[in-house]
């Protein structure tokens, strides 16, 4: 039968749990975030360098 002490532990032990969870998806977020915006800067740079003009295309 578990004491109150045990209950007690069982509590921060799952309440630690949930919040390393949360941690992980917030960083989870982040580097996702973070990644989308590097591929979107790297396509405007590569954009204001070409010599292709917006809708025509690449040439054949």
């Amino acid at each position: 039968m578990p004491t109150g002490w045990d209950r007690a532990r069982d509590r921060v032990e799952a309440k630690a749990l949930r919040d390393a969870r949360l941690g992980a998806q917030e960083m989870f977020e982040l580097v996702i975030d973070s990644i989308i915006e590097g591929v979107q800067n790297a396509v405007a740079e590569h954009a204001a360098h070409s010599t292709l003009r917006p809708n025509e295309g690449i040439a054949t």
